[in-house]
Parts: C-alpha cells; sequence; structure tokens
C-alpha cells in the first residue's frame, strides 16, 4: 500500500517536545497533514554533534521513532553540516535572496557544495525507506536538490516539492549563487507547489529565463506544465491552509499559560503580534508605527496596548544578533518614552506560547497585527480569524506582502513599509463597529473553511498522483 513520506529540515519528536515549544507554520501544518492516514516524517532532530564525520559523501546515521500513524526518522548534524548548510546556504543566502534582502546575503562557495552533500545524503536514507508506489513530498528551500540527487540514485517515485516561502522575481536569482543550477534541479520534481500564483508566475518567469530550453507546454488553467530534457514537472499554486475546527476547539479552552495571563489586561485593548524574531517580520517596523501612533493619537495612551511575543530563532547567525538588540532598544525607548504609573505600552516576551495556548490567547485579544516585509503565507493571521469568538471577533491588521493578504481580502491591509498606512490601519481597526468587525469576520471564517489545511493536503497530492499517469 503506498504511503506518504515527508521530508522537513526540521522535524520535532513527540518525545522530545517541550508543552511551551512554539511550532512553526510548517510544522503545524505537516503535523496536520500526517495525522489522519499516516506516513513517515524525515528531517533533521535539532542536534549537531561532533562525532559525524565531515567527508562530502557521509551518510549520517538515522534514529527511527514511532508515535501514533507516524514514523519519525531524523538525525543530527555535523558542525560543519550546521554551519555551511544550513546558517550558509540556506540561511544567508536562500531564505536572504528569496525575502527580497540581497543586502544581507552572506555565504561562501563552500556553503553550496555543502548544501548540495545534505541534500544527497537525505535522498539516499529516502531511497533505502520509500517503497516504489510511495509519495515523498518534499517541503521548503533547505532541499531544492533533493528529487535531482534521487533521480541519480535511480529512484522514480513520485516527488513533490512545495516552497514554503515566496519565489522571487528575476533580478532575485543573480544574487543566488548556482540560482540556474538549483533551478534545473527543481524540474527533477513532478510537482512544485508554490504558495500564490504571484510566486507560481514568478517561477514559471524564472525557469524560462534562466532555462530557455525548457518547454511549456499550453494548458487550458491556471496550471502549468514544463517540459526540461525528458521530464515533465508541473508548477502550480497551492495555498497552505489550517485546520479551522481544532483551532476553535482550542480557543475555546481555558488560557493556562501563567506568563501569558499575567501580560493581560482586561481593561484596555490588546494588540497582539506573534511571530520568530526574523528581519522578514516586520517587527522593528511595527514598533515605530506603535510609538508614531501614540504620538499622533495621545487620547490612547493608557487605552491601548501592544504585546508583542517574538521567539529567538538563528541566533547564531550574525544578522538575527543584531535585530535582537535592534528590538529590545526600540521597546526599552518606547516604554521609557510613553510609559506611565500604571501603564507601559509595550509587553515585550521572548518565552514561547505553546499552540495550545496561543489560540486561546488569539481569542481573548481584541487586535491581531501581523506584520510582514514579505511572507509565503502567515499561518498566524488564519488561526487568529479561526480562533475567534463569532459574536465578538476580533480585527486582523494584515501585511499587504504577505500571501495569506491574497485571500484574506477583508482583513485591515497595510503597506508594512509605511508608517502612515499601518497608523491608519491601527486607528481603523480601534474604531470599527462592531457589525462591521462581524462582517468582515464572517467573509474571513469562510475563505478560511474553504481553503483549509486538508484541501491543501488533498489537491496537492491529487496533482502528484496524477502526475505519475503522464510518465
Amino acid at each position: 500500500m503506498s504511503k506518504l513520506i515527508v521530508l522537513s529540515n526540521r522535524v520535532i519528536l513527540p518525545s522530545k517536545q517541550s508543552p511551551k515549544a512554539m511550532a512553526g507554520g510548517l510544522a503545524v501544518a505537516l503535523q496536520e497533514a500526517l495525522a489522519k492516514d499516516g506516513g513517515i516524517w524525515v528531517g533533521w532532530n535539532g542536534q549537531v554533534v561532533t562525532n559525524i564525520s565531515d567527508m562530502p559523501d557521509t551518510v549520517n546515521q538515522f534514529a527511527t521513532e514511532q508515535h501514533d500513524k507516524v514514523t519519525y526518522v531524523t538525525t543530527a548534524f555535523s558542525p560543519i553540516q550546521y554551519e555551511k548548510y544550513y546558517c550558509g546556504y540556506a540561511n544567508n543566502r536562500l531564505w536572504a535572496g528569496m525575502h527580497e534582502r540581497t543586502d544581507l546575503i552572506v555565504s561562501s562557495s563552500e556553503d553550496f557544495s555543502v548544501y548540495q552533500a545534505v541534500n544527497r545524503m537525505f535522498a539516499k536514507q529516502l531511497q533505502q525507506i520509500a517503497q516504489p508506489d510511495d509519495m515523498i513530498w518534499i517541503q521548503d528551500y533547505h532541499f531544492f536538490a533533493v528529487a535531482r540527487h534521487c533521480r541519480d540514485l535511480g529512484m522514480k517515485q513520485r516527488i513533490g516539492f512545495f516552497l514554503h516561502i515566496p519565489f522571487p522575481q528575476l533580478w532575485v536569482w543573480d544574487f543566488l549563487t548556482y540560482g540556474q543550477t538549483l533551478i534545473q534541479q527543481l524540474l527533477d520534481y513532478d510537482v512544485v507547489g508554490l504558495q500564490t500564483q504571484q510566486d507560481a508566475q514568478n517561477c514559471v518567469e524564472v525557469i524560462e529565463q534562466l532555462l530557455p530550453h525548457a518547454i511549456q507546454i499550453p494548458q487550458t488553467n491556471a496550471r502549468t506544465l514544463i517540459s526540461h530534457g525528458d521530464h515533465t514537472t508541473l508548477i502550480q499554486a497551492y495555498p497552505i491552509g489550517i485546520n479551522p475546527i481544532h483551532i476553535r476547539h482550542l480557543a475555546s479552552q481555558p488560557l493556562s499559560d501563567q506568563t501569558v495571563l499575567k501580560n493581560l489586561n482586561s481593561t484596555i485593548t490588546t494588540i497582539l503580534a506573534v511571530e520568530r524574531l526574523d528581519y522578514t517580520k516586520g517587527i522593528p517596523e511595527r514598533l515605530q508605527a506603535f510609538a508614531a501612533f501614540l504620538q499622533r493619537y495621545p487620547q490612547y495612551l493608557e487605552r491601548i496596548q501592544l504585546y508583542q511575543i517574538a521567539c529567538p530563532s538563528r541566533l547564531d547567525i550574525q544578522t538575527y544578533q543584531q535585530l535582537r538588540q535592534q528590538v529590545h532598544t526600540l521597546v526599552e525607548q518606547i516604554n521609557s518614552q510613553f510609559a506611565t504609573a500604571s501603564w507601559q505600552p509595550i509587553i515585550y516576551q521572548e518565552d514561547p506560547a505553546s499552540h495550545d495556548n496561543l489560540m486561546p490567547l488569539f481569542r481573548q485579544c481584541q487586535i491581531c497585527w501581523v506584520n510582514s516585509l514579505k511572507d509565503g503565507m502567515n499561518l498566524v493571521a488564519k488561526e487568529y480569524i479561526a480562533a475567534q469568538d463569532e459574536q465578538n471577533a476580533g480585527i486582523l491588521i494584515l501585511s499587504k506582502n504577505a500571501g495569506a493578504a491574497h485571500q484574506l481580502q477583508q482583513a485591515i491591509l497595510v503597506d508594512p513599509n509605511s508608517n502612515d498606512s499601518m497608523i491608519e490601519g491601527l486607528y481603523q481597526a480601534l474604531t470599527i463597529t462592531k457589525q462591521q468587525r462581524e462582517q468582515r469576520h464572517q467573509s474571513l471564517l469562510k475563505t478560511i473553511y474553504e481553503t483549509d489545511i486538508h484541501t491543501w493536503l488533498a489537491h496537492f497530492l491529487a496533482d502528484l498522483t496524477d502526475m505519475d499517469k503522464t510518465k
């Protein structure tokens, strides 16, 4: 019987997961995808150990753990794999570039060779565990090259790829060393899934420019088939969703996190912001706009509060260290400028809140502010909508640069690069009538249900199955 095998860079084993761990959007989505029918989840366990050879053809030792219907197959990284593959090419180059922060790109030529070696190492592991009729689903920018290495090993299984982050326009690829090689390797997948139609369009245009011998096969719908050599690849947008029924159940539970509880004040309006501490999330821009709002509308002093949860990540990378210091400085300055004896404008928290505790927190906060400078989708925006009490729904302020903005048009859309736009958006959120909030919420909730996680999973796997018939 065919089974689903998923590969993602990071796998958090159920036996190792902290009750307070705040799972990212990708992890939550994959847990949902595998929960129903089960499968195998392959990836890095988060550990860096020194007893792994740094030779290019090293095959790391993998450990297997069964939990419910899912088999977890994980490995540790060597220091070189962590430094050159993960911190280096994947994050200092691909993450930065694909979010159009080419000014932050830093990596060496050796980083790319280790990136390829790690992709090859995971391909070898997939070869060992995959049966001929299994479907393999590779996740995100860490693994552009896995399908190529699988094909080199003689694997003929259906292999799909989903990119959770934005696919940038052609100009960015000039900054991505070996970008043309990555695009060639991308076409060894049977299906390449993107978050939005714009991402899919960018992908097709980049392929056409960088690989002039690739042939686009005319289609009668939004699908694009690309023929390159003896292989055909489907390029398609599959907007990732959430499980709104599960979210609503979690949101209805009592909030038990004591750190979160002590930060809530029922007498004022709480504006919630939750994300990793990352330069793509627009945290300094939000803080500066919030300060400018208080300056422009002093009547809201002591009436509103920004509750910023920013979980540090990738602190081995200097850019993230600098961002953390910048955010700390801004929070201190704003609180010093505006705080009174009984109130401070910003509550700043780096301790993660678990997914189970975030959902009831979403329900208790009157406004959620997603301010991404660039984002593939942003599931926090969707989770906030699903978590609301329909009789007293909160309002979502959403960056127009998040992929979710393509679907959630009834949110208050703002430009995260414009102080005036953010100030106006916050003022609109604070002054909107209850009737307007309810109307917006009903429309947004309908969209959330129509494009949920199960729809995403079913559409992608159906197309991957169909592509097998074209071989």
